[in-house]
């Protein structure tokens, strides 16, 4: 569905990979990734990850903003939104909780994890953002 809405993000497959898969279940263990549930259904809406200081953004933000100024924000990963619940708000509302941890974790922004040139997914969380 994304390669057809032009939201090319992730490369089929990838989240099959042993490392990506480890890193998934790290997640998941240390209580960064988010379910949400549709309440009279009990369906996986969506599903997200909140990353405060991973090295996988220090990695990828450290050489743009410094070794210290990365630190700043929180970092969404992995957000996904199961096709039956797409077009209902759920982005939204997911971006507004996340935005709202920012104070309360000492941070300053909100980042989107989007590859620069990727025109489609930024688009997307554009309209998403003032949604």
């Amino acid at each position: 569905w994304m390669e057809s809405q032009n939201l090319a993000q992730w490369i089929p497959g990838t989240f099959r990979k042993p490392d990506a898969r480890l890193h998934i279940s790290n997640a998941i263990s240390s209580r960064t990734s988010y379910v949400v549930i549709h309440q009279s259904t009990s369906t996986i809406a969506a599903i997200f990850a909140l990353n405060a200081s991973d090295p996988f953004d220090q990695m990828l933000w450290a050489p743009l903003l410094g070794e210290d100024n990365w630190r700043d924000a929180l970092y969404v990963h992995r957000l996904v939104v199961e096709k039956a619940f797409q077009g209902r708000g759920i982005v939204p509302r997911i971006l507004k909780f996340t935005e709202d941890l920012v104070p309360k974790m000492g941070k300053v922004f909100l980042r989107l994890d989007c590859r620069g040139n990727n025109p489609g997914l930024r688009k997307f969380y554009g309209e998403k953002c003032r949604g």
